[in-house]
């Protein structure tokens, strides 16, 4: 019994010893390392006045100067740079920017700029610039750096050409970069209108609708919009057109209640950006009740009935216009139903039209809208016995694919679709679309009469 205590005694005395040589060596490990590394620190470092040569010399340096296409100086410009950075999400940080503006010789320099990768973009006005109608449009061209030539990516974060994307390492110095720009101001067109009652008094502070139509010289592309305003303490509004270049012809109305103005339809010169217009209702002030003072009641935007609304107060009054191949005479006309237009061409001692080949059709759809519209073809009489309004013979048609299947005993009216194609109509039962939509007609009338000048001046 003594002899088995004896040797428990000595083998936790053995593993107390072994523990304690063991403690010992990783000391003595750890101090050689710690030895080890200021020993290293020791060595790189350097004097004071070492450390700022150091980086003195890894400043980067990016300079330049700034041309147009014909080689001159782009003086009073603004280079901007900023670091391309990613955010743990993938999402791209706005660091600060670095900005310099050109001399009188279009020379820049940045010093000690940012390092890695970045995006350089030019501009000939500076950023927080007032006036906010002008808008800087400065596009790179190329940029010559370090022998080679760059050019800007079409890459959506390039905003097309505005931004040219680069890198660069500490240390660089990059000089006698020469970028090649296209300095262009954009400035935003704007119609300044003033709405008076028919009795010259103002609009006053007051909500309406707006409507403009803008069409090319062609006829054949337009854009209509509608959009609501409020008049200010004098009945004036303000209307921004944006920054197309293009020559449009312009037609501008408002709504307000049941009364309606519009303007004659006008153009922007080459270099003008701003047009007055005063618009007079036809009509004087309402009495409306306190709570719908600034209301616009009865009327809402969407849909083919109101499209049709845009579309009859926005074009021109009908007009009568001669075919020069057959001296016919055509008119477009608004309409909510097909009978509508056949009365309309009842009182002009006309009828709706009769297209008898392919050149008058297309005459037709050149001159006029494009669609949908009511043509004077039906069955009504006699099912499947398609015959004119004029009475004249049939020997041209452009049905649509789905008229075979589609041509049932309701369907006595024509209409010609927004891609062309003719398509028979029910206008009884049908609750199509189409019949819903077509809000036009065409009528034509032979032997029109044309005035001479002499007779024109009488």
């Amino acid at each position: 019994m003594f002899q088995k205590s004896e040797a428990a005694a000595v083998l936790i005395e053995s593993k107390r010893i072994f523990s304690n040589i063991t403690s010992l060596i990783m000391l003595l490990v750890s101090l050689f390392f710690l030895t080890f590394l200021a020993c290293v620190n020791e060595e790189n470092v350097e004097p004071k006045g070492s450390q700022q040569e150091s980086t003195a010399q890894l400043q980067t340096i990016f300079s330049g100067r700034t041309i147009d296409e014909s080689g001159n100086s782009v003086a009073g410009g603004f280079i901007s740079i900023r670091r391309l950075r990613y955010s743990e999400s993938g999402s791209r940080t706005t660091p600060p920017v670095l900005t310099e503006q050109t001399d009188a010789e279009g020379r820049f320099t940045f010093n000690n700029i940012y390092q890695g990768s970045l995006a350089l973009s030019v501009s000939i006005e500076p950023e927080n610039e007032t006036n906010t109608r002008r808008k800087d449009r400065t596009k790179i061209l190329s940029m010559d750096i370090e022998g080679m030539r760059l050019y800007p990516t079409d890459n959506d974060d390039f905003y097309f050409h505005r931004r040219m994307g680069f890198v660069i390492q500490a240390g660089d110095n990059i000089t006698d970069t020469v970028i090649t720009v296209r300095p262009e101001i954009k400035i935003e067109k704007l119609i300044r209108a003033r709405v008076v009652f028919a009795d010259g008094s103002p609009l006053i502070n007051a909500n309406l609708h707006s409507f403009l139509k803008q069409r090319d010289f062609s006829g054949n592309d337009e854009l209509v919009s509608v959009s609501e305003q409020k008049t200010d303490a004098n009945g004036y509004f303000q209307y921004n057109l944006g920054y197309n270049d293009e020559h449009l012809f312009h037609i501008f109305a408002v709504k307000y209640h049941n009364l309606v103005a519009k303007a004659a339809p006008f153009m922007f010169k080459t270099d003008e950006h701003e047009t007055d217009l005063v618009m007079t209702l036809n009509g004087n002030p309402i009495s409306l009740s306190e709570n719908s003072e600034n209301k616009i009641i009865g009327y809402s935007w969407g849909g083919a009935a109101s499209n049709h609304e845009a579309h009859a107060l926005l074009d021109p009054p009908p007009i009568w216009i001669v075919n020069p191949a057959n001296n016919h005479a055509y008119k477009w006309v608004h309409c909510d139903s097909v009978e509508e237009a056949m009365g309309k061409a009842s009182k002009e001692e006309a009828y709706l039209v009769a297209i008898n080949d392919a050149a008058e059709y297309n005459w037709l759809r050149t001159v006029f809208w494009q669609g949908p519209f009511w043509i004077g073809l039906s069955d009504v009489e006699k099912e499947g016995q398609w015959q004119w309004h004029s009475g004249e013979p049939l020997t041209y048609t452009n049905w649509s694919a789905s008229h075979k299947h589609n041509n049932t005993d309701e369907r006595d009216y024509v209409v010609v679709g927004m891609f062309g194609k003719w398509q028979a109509v029910d206008i009884i039962r049908g609750r199509g679309s189409m019949r819903r939509a077509t809000r036009t007609a065409i009528l034509e009338k032979q032997d029109f009469p044309i005035k001479t000048q002499v007779e024109v001046n009488d």
